[in-house]
């Protein structure tokens, strides 16, 4: 069974005051220990971002009429593929969970990470060239 609460990717209108909070130099100091970090975005598609250590996939995906989100977190093989491919090696893996979603379910963070997973999409971030 679905979990309907997180159905809908665009879901954040209710800002908890974690996502209003101000940010500097890149982090945002409200955080504990201020370690969440945006480290690519392609927007509307994927979020990828590092938390206490931890490296997010934050992806909206639908099964059907369903519109879904699932924050995946990465294992070191897919953490290693990152650092090697960068950008190209989310793309894939993004292709990958979208096809299959329900493959992903019990890796899904969402529950645990909604707050923190809210503040990184409302985190700037520029993309380098």
């Amino acid at each position: 069974m679905l979990d309907t609460e997180s159905l809908n990717y665009q879901g954040a209108s209710t800002i908890t005051s974690v996502a209003q909070s101000s940010i500097t130099n890149g982090r945002r100091p409200d955080l504990p220990d201020a370690s969440l970090r945006i480290l690519d975005r392609e927007p509307g598609l994927w979020n990828l971002f590092a938390y206490q250590g931890d490296t997010f996939l934050d992806i909206p995906c639908a099964i059907g009429p369903y519109r879904l989100r699932l924050l995946i977190k990465l294992n070191s093989t897919e953490q290693n593929f990152h650092r090697s491919s960068g950008g190209r090696y989310i793309e894939s893996l993004m292709e990958r969970i979208r096809a299959r979603p329900q493959a992903y379910f019990n890796r899904n963070e969402l529950s645990k990470m909604q707050d923190i997973a809210r503040a990184a999409l409302e985190y700037p971030f520029k993309k380098r060239k």
